[in-house]
């Protein structure tokens, strides 16, 4: 789970070119789905429904490092 997603230029120190890259706040978790799902759109649309559910969970669980 991803959450305060920024985008940032950054200059590559061997070609000079410049990379855009993004910063965010992370946290891998396992979350057990309520119900039975048949196809992947029903997975999304169950992950759609619940995500700030999901994101509450994620948010604190997430250890620095």
């Amino acid at each position: 789970m991803h959450w305060d997603i920024t985008q940032i230029e950054r200059e590559d120190e061997m070609s000079e070119k410049t990379q855009t890259m993004y910063q965010y706040e992370e946290c891998r978790m396992k979350w057990a789905l309520e119900g039975d799902f048949e196809t992947r759109e029903d997975v999304q649309a169950y992950l759609d429904a619940n995500g700030e559910e999901i994101l509450r969970f994620a948010k604190p669980s997430k250890v620095a490092i």
